[in-house]
Formats: structure tokens, C-alpha cells, sequence
């Protein structure tokens, strides 16, 4: 008698098993471990273990460096939002998963999107590097006090215009992102 084949193998587990495994709240974003039959284990033994020191417990709360939570499950790591995804559609998404408010610790679902990389970027919020603290403006080196607001669009970048303050250039950059990318158009607070 060969043995049933596993819903998981070392880089894949079948988004069907997430539910079996894990409790997730859609209005909260939180998920917890659930217990384990013995079947998802190499003995009784470490099931008991594991359901002692997990079942019950809030899981997916490690904190990447991109600010995203992540856990792991039979030894693979996943992020929340792509799981929370996962359980409430039934499968894997096939693009990003954005979540709306820019808040990356925030996994209800009515926060996640689907998303093209390039939609998820727009929603990004201004670079740390940005010295004017708005983003699609830069300072104007050829005139001082001056700022240019420009959108990136179609691979290229396009040039709003010059403007007396960066508050003004900003205005120009947030009113072409919402022509250009609607639901995605993000004037990029900090």
C-alpha cells in the first residue's frame, strides 16, 4: 500500500490545506494555528508537541525587512496577505497582492487587491531618498527654489511641469496619477 501523496512538497504547499491548517478572521487580518492531526507529522509524539506549543497561538507574526509579516509552514515561508488570499479564494494568487492602504501589517481582505507589479509600485509611497518629502517632485538644479513634477508612465518618464513649491509640483503629480492610474493613483505620504 503506498501512502497518500502529502498536500505539500519542500516549495509547494496546495492553497486547500491552508484552511485545514489555519483560523483566519477576514475582518481582523489575523490568523491562528489550528490543531494538527497526527498525519501531518512524522510521529504522535511531536503532534502532541507541536499542538502543545502552537495549536490556538496567532501565526504569521514575524516582521520582514520590507515591513510585510510572514510565517512559515512545513518549512516554508510565506507572507500573510498572499495566504489570506489564498484561503479566502480557494487558490494561489497569480499576480501581486497589494494592499490598499499601504499598510503591509494590515491583512483583512477587504485591504488586499490583486495587482500588477507595476500597479503595486504606484502605491508605493514617497522614497526615503527624496529629498523634497513629496513624491513625483524633485528640486529644479538649473533654477533654484523651484520644483519639476514628473510621473513615470509607459516605461518613460513624463514631465508635469515646473512649479514654484513643492506642494504645488505635488498637486500637478497626484492629479496625473489619477488619470493614469486610478484606483492605484497614490500621492505617497510617508
Amino acid at each position: 500500500m503506498t501512502k497518500p501523496k502529502k498536500p505539500w512538497n519542500k516549495k509547494e504547499v496546495r492553497a486547500e490545506i491552508l484552511p485545514v491548517l489555519l483560523d483566519y478572521n477576514p475582518e481582523t487580518g489575523k490568523f491562528f494555528w489550528k490543531t494538527r492531526a497526527a498525519e501531518y507529522f512524522p510521529s504522535p509524539t511531536r503532534a502532541k508537541i507541536w499542538n502543545t506549543q502552537n495549536a490556538g497561538k496567532q501565526a504569521f507574526l514575524h516582521v520582514m525587512k520590507n515591513g510585510y509579516l510572514s510565517g512559515g509552514i512545513f518549512k516554508n515561508t510565506f507572507y500573510a496577505h498572499r495566504v489570506a488570499w489564498a484561503i479566502v479564494h480557494g487558490s494561489w494568487p497569480t499576480m501581486a497582492v497589494d494592499h490598499i492602504n499601504r499598510d503591509p501589517k494590515d491583512n483583512r481582505i477587504a485591504n488586499l487587491r490583486l495587482a500588477t507589479h507595476s500597479d503595486n509600485s504606484r502605491n508605493g509611497s514617497v522614497h526615503k531618498d527624496n529629498a523634497t518629502g513629496f513624491k513625483g517632485v524633485i528640486r529644479n538644479r538649473d533654477r533654484a527654489g523651484s520644483f519639476i513634477s514628473y510621473i513615470y508612465v509607459n516605461g518613460k518618464h513624463k514631465r508635469l511641469g515646473t512649479f514654484e513649491t513643492a506642494e504645488a509640483a505635488h498637486l500637478a503629480y497626484i492629479a496625473a496619477a489619477k488619470q493614469h492610474f486610478g484606483e492605484f493613483a497614490c500621492g505617497g505620504e510617508r
